[in-house]
């Protein structure tokens, strides 16, 4: 990904994010929902825009070639396979949906574990669903998979940390 690319989806994602944040925030504020919570819903609303734009941006990137000249998609059923041959990538997968898993716990408090990550890997196979249009993008499970982890990885000390009593953290 050349500095153009990535400077394109980084803008994107940060004027999407700020418009989420700013319409939460006017929102809530018509409902009469103001004060620290309100804004603490629109900062969070907006950071899980610009993480959900940045890595949809990201992995379709070019967008000049989704939907170009008909080209046989590669697609990957096999679990677990690209993960050992290519680990570096797994591990970048993984990275960059523990933010989305973090931000996703704190925004929607009431969901417990096992639903932040399926929203993680909903949010995996809508890419690769669309990445079967792109002439440069693989379709894979694997993908889906390390990014339920990093959605995982990312909402499980937010959960862990809504169950522990307050004042737990103090003792001994």
């Amino acid at each position: 990904m050349d500095a153009f690319g990535l400077a394109v989806i980084g803008l994107a994602a940060l004027a999407l994010g700020g418009g989420v944040g700013v319409l939460t925030a006017r929102r809530q504020r018509r409902a009469g929902q103001g004060g620290g919570g309100a804004i603490g819903r629109a900062m969070l609303n907006g950071g899980l825009a610009i993480v959900a734009v940045g890595i949809v941006l990201g992995k379709l990137h070019p967008l000049r070639h989704l939907g170009a000249a008909p080209v046989e998609p590669t697609v990957s059923l096999m679990p677990l396979v690209s993960v050992f041959d290519e680990p570096a990538l797994a591990l970048l997968q993984i990275a960059v949906f523990v933010p989305l898993g973090a931000l996703l716990a704190l925004r929607f408090p009431t969901l417990g574990l096992l639903r932040l990550t399926l929203a993680g890997a909903l949010l995996a196979t809508l890419i690769e669903a669309v990445q079967l249009l792109h002439p440069l993008r693989r379709t894979l499970l694997d993908d889906v998979i390390v990014s339920a982890l990093g959605a995982l990885l990312g909402s499980a000390p937010v959960v862990a940390a809504r169950r522990r009593p307050r004042g737990a953290a103090s003792q001994p």
